[in-house]
């Protein structure tokens, strides 16, 4: 639970966020089929700067709806993901 109300209102618009790229990319758009609603999200965030010594450095970020999700559904959101985005790549590369 978030107690931070600067917080709370930022997952709030970031669930919004999500919901509108959702609606304007149609990704319900089968007629017949019910419409879906959003039970789980996950955003990651890569981001990169330079250290004191001038060495690069990264940080890997993820933020879930509510900022709480249990690990077993984390973890098999981002590996389905991950499958489709590869499917993806392939159809991409096989078009090539």
């Amino acid at each position: 639970m978030i107690l931070d109300p600067e917080l709370v209102a930022a997952y709030a618009r970031l669930d919004e966020a999500i919901r509108e790229v959702i609606r304007i990319k149609a990704f319900n758009e089968d007629a017949e089929a019910a419409p879906l609603m959003l039970a789980d999200w996950v955003v990651l965030a890569a981001s990169q700067g330079y250290d004191a010594e001038g060495e690069a450095i990264s940080q890997i970020a993820h933020i879930v709806n509510e900022d709480h999700m249990p690990w077993y559904r984390l973890i098999g959101l981002v590996r389905h993901a991950q499958l489709l985005i590869e499917q993806d790549l392939k159809d991409v590369e096989g078009e090539a």
